[in-house]
């Protein structure tokens, strides 16, 4: 209400400022003392100094209020017109020690109620721009925000998944480096200072059939091969030798980075370091 205040104030003057107040629900009745506020369309009671209860106004109706009122233990009635609207109860709050005496008011001015609405939403608006930076980070949004981030990565929340965990799966899985023979010869030149490394596809690879210890020399797979294959890779390898080492030992600290790096089912169908099988 503080903003539509604000809103009606900035009018020409031949515009009606007061929102024409209506009394709207009477308090007549309590068990007790009654402390009450409605702000930004939320209608907070409590009695006694007890736990507070809440109700949204939105979309609901004066009579709707009433009869929730009653349902606390209170005694109220609808004044006039119990069909509005309780969007329309006019910003409140107050305490009463005794029963009775307090009268909450809604506003009729048609002004009043367009403006009201507009600055429901800018209201909701000025919420979300406070939290706009926040959402813009990976690591920092939230709901439907994190969910954007995840939807650009090609990475969908799985079900229950909370906000922490969806975001460091997010950042896991686009940070995640991708094997390819370019990585993989990366990997290898850091690892052994090689001067040169090149990796290439060496198709499928297929492997012997055993049978009990034995090559199968009939049946339906052709004599000592299984169907299909596992995809491989050759690397030739140029890089210095260490003083008291030699090819096969260089060539066997690659093939472990070959072995760290490579996806599942890749095989490695020769290594060469400086032209010596390794």
């Amino acid at each position: 209400m503080i903003l539509t205040r604000k809103l009606v104030a900035s009018l020409h003057g031949g515009f009606v400022r007061d929102p024409i107040e209506v009394e709207a629900i009477s308090l007549t009745n309590s068990p007790g003392a009654v402390s009450w506020s409605i702000s930004d369309q939320v209608f907070t009671i409590s009695v006694d100094g007890g736990a507070p209860a809440a109700l949204p106004l939105g979309g609901i109706l004066v009579s709707d209020v009433v009869a929730w009122i009653l349902g606390l233990g209170l005694t109220a009635a609808a004044l006039q017109q119990p069909d509005m609207g309780a969007e329309t109860l006019l910003d409140d709050s107050g305490e009463v020690a005794v029963s009775g005496g307090v009268v909450w008011t809604s506003f009729t001015d048609p002004t009043w109620a367009l403006l009201d609405a507009f600055a429901f939403e800018l209201q909701g608006i000025r919420g979300s721009i406070g939290n706009m930076r926040a959402d813009l980070g990976l690591s920092t949004a939230s709901g439907e925000w994190l969910d954007f981030h995840g939807a650009h990565y090609g990475v969908a929340r799985t079900a229950g998944e909370s906000d922490p965990d969806y975001a460091a799966r997010i950042v896991a899985t686009a940070t995640k480096t991708l094997l390819t023979n370019r990585t993989l010869e990366n990997a290898i030149t850091g690892a052994i200072q090689a001067t040169s490394v090149v990796v290439a596809d060496a198709g499928l690879l297929s492997f012997p059939h055993y049978l009990n210890g034995y090559y199968t020399l009939g049946g339906v797979y052709p004599i000592g091969y299984l169907p299909g294959g596992s995809p491989a890779i050759d690397a030739t390898i140029l890089a210095p030798i260490p003083q008291g080492e030699s090819e096969a030992i260089v060539g066997g600290r690659a093939r472990s980075v070959i072995e760290f790096t490579r996806a599942a089912g890749v095989a490695v169908r020769s290594l060469s370091v400086n032209g010596v099988p390794a």
